[in-house]
């Protein structure tokens, strides 16, 4: 009748190189220690419990051992010890599966600045606002029926032109333009590349209540409170201004 082979605790094993993530599972298991040995590595432990040994049965071992008295090595399943644990550097199995996070890269360099210009688009859209001559446009504003005046505001410049704002625009010779959300440019133009309002107010720095305006010399902004309402006293106002030779309305 054989005689069983005498079960010790303490246990040792090796395994490919190639074959460590099986070892993951184990990572949290205390008492295990790992040793390198070029393509080989060993695990070793002086304590096994039935999960443990479950644990290494399932491991791709190419060798498995009892670790006896004064580091002798028994073949497991075998009755005498054949080998000597090799003299490696022995570390704890949790440490040398200490996860490794990538390093922090530094910042990527910036993009190059994109140039924001306005160029001939034949995308239409419907004018709302005209650049005119000053001249004509009081002389058309004195006589205007107040429901279209109403709806318009007006800033004059000291070269003698006036932008002026709301729909329909005056019935007069000058450049039609097109108002979006205080963004004022020459009707039949578009911005390259295309761009949301608000990118372009802030790339032209204007204030929140500012008007800009911007056309194919540049960008300008404009205090809101240069506009005001087309009626007939800042009509009346700006006329008087303009023949006296002082500031506009």
């Amino acid at each position: 009748m054989p005689v069983p082979t005498p079960i010790v605790d303490s246990w040792a094993l090796r395994l490919p190189r190639a074959n460590a993530s099986a070892l993951i599972g184990l990572r949290l298991t205390a008492g295990i220690e790992l040793g390198e040995d070029g393509a080989s590595l060993w695990l070793r432990g002086q304590r096994a419990d039935d999960t443990l040994r479950a644990a290494l049965r399932a491991l791709p071992a190419v060798a498995r051992f009892d670790w006896l008295p004064d580091n002798r090595l028994r073949p497991a399943g075998a009755w005498l010890g054949a080998e000597r644990m090799p003299e490696l550097r022995w570390i704890p199995l949790r440490e040398w599966l200490r996860p490794v996070f990538p390093s922090s890269r530094p910042p990527a360099d910036a993009p190059p600045p994109v140039l924001l210009e306005l160029v001939p688009t034949t995308r239409e859209r419907p004018a709302n606002a005209r650049l005119l001559a000053l001249d004509g446009w009081l002389d058309w504003a004195r006589t205007a029926p107040l429901l279209r005046l109403e709806r318009l505001r007006f800033a004059a410049s000291p070269d003698g032109r006036c932008l002026v704002l709301g729909a329909p625009p005056p019935p007069l010779p000058g450049r039609a333009c097109v108002e979006c959300a205080g963004v004022v440019t020459p009707a039949g133009l578009t911005w390259q590349p295309s761009a949301p309002v608000e990118l372009i107010r802030r790339v032209a720095g204007a204030p929140e209540r500012a008007i800009l305006w911007w056309d194919e010399t540049g960008a300008r902004v404009l205090d809101a409170d240069l506009f005001v309402p087309a009626s007939r006293a800042a009509i009346a106002a700006t006329a008087a201004a303009r023949r006296a030779g002082g500031p506009a309305a």
